[in-house]
């Protein structure tokens, strides 16, 4: 059997498999750094290069995460002091409802990611992070992650702030 066709039978076993065998190609890869990854991309056509390139991106992205949100009790976040490992607790109000919950750090924080998390919160509730455009300063409009906050849809208050006794509801747009 030829490599190929073992692929395309493992693929066609359904996600699960398809994906383990893809993982196990990548792993492969990793053991031998002088591998020729040239020829296997040459053999790729148009649409997999650019397929590839994208989720190189995401991935690339995606690996640069330093939080993520971790829901909890409203009792949990109120207590929830922000330390080295974690955040203050937040209320999460929006159009499809609300909770509570803080930041859990994945890694210490680094000065412009204590910024980050407080000025950029709904992109790190999304993606661990803020979007790409408000890291590095290419942004030309809001994110949706921000657009969320300013419309409503989405709003993170930290507990103990001076606006957090404003229900999401009553906010008016525009104002």
């Amino acid at each position: 059997m030829n490599f190929s066709s073992f692929i395309e039978a493992k693929m066609k076993q359904g996600d699960k498999e398809g994906n383990q065998c893809l993982k196990e190609i990548g792993t492969a890869l990793n053991k031998d750094r002088y591998f020729d990854l040239d020829s296997m991309v040459e053999a790729m056509n148009d649409d997999t290069m650019e397929r590839l390139e994208e989720a190189i991106e995401r991935v690339k992205f995606n690996k640069k995460r330093f939080c993520q949100w971790e829901t909890c009790t409203k009792k949990q976040a109120l207590n929830m002091n922000a330390c080295h490992t974690h955040s203050t607790g937040y209320k999460l109000e929006g159009e499809f409802g609300g909770e509570y919950g803080y930041f859990k750090y994945l890694k210490p924080l680094t000065e412009e990611q204590e910024e980050w998390v407080s000025e950029f919160r709904e992109c790190c509730y999304h993606s661990g992070q803020p979007c790409q455009g408000n890291q590095d300063g290419t942004a030309e409009e809001d994110c949706e992650c921000i657009l969320g906050r300013e419309y409503a849809s989405l709003i993170l208050t930290p507990l103990g702030d001076e606006y957090a006794h404003i229900k999401a509801d009553n906010w008016k747009l525009g104002d």
